[in-house]
């Protein structure tokens, strides 16, 4: 008889240090890499209804998109698709027209070096021409 005022003052302090604890609690944040790698994941999800089985991808990355690279072959190879990463660097010309003429020429030789290609993939912008004391001038 002695304990019927113990048990419940139990279950309520059970229950306030549950309270507190969910009150204070903030879960970690994801990593940087690994929101990266969910977003890459989720892309080649939702990409690969668009593609057949066993086709072959090319994703054109300038490099610091190994964490979508790594969640788009976690998805897309469920599907039995390849992936070829293509890293691009940048391109040194002197002019705008010799940069278009290099960067087209990049992209034909890695077409005609993959004819069984399904898609393209670009996780970065083109390369950027570098800049000179001529280039860049608007002309009013």
């Amino acid at each position: 008889m002695k304990f019927r005022g113990i048990v419940p003052g139990l279950i309520i302090l059970l229950a306030l240090g549950f309270v507190i604890y969910r009150l204070t609690y903030k879960p970690s944040s994801p990593s940087r890499e690994g929101l990266y790698r969910l977003i890459g994941t989720k892309l080649g999800e939702s990409f690969s209804n668009y593609l057949s089985e066993k086709g072959k991808v090319i994703v054109f990355t300038s490099g610091g998109d190994e964490f979508y690279v790594e969640g788009l072959k976690k998805s897309l190879s469920a599907k039995k698709i390849t992936i070829k990463v293509v890293s691009i660097s940048r391109i040194e010309t002197k002019s705008e027209t010799d940069y278009e003429d290099k960067l087209l020429e990049f992209y034909n030789q890695e077409l005609s070096e993959n004819p069984d290609v399904c898609a393209i993939i670009f996780l970065s912008q083109f390369p950027q021409l570098p800049s000179s004391p001529s280039m860049g001038k608007q002309i009013v």
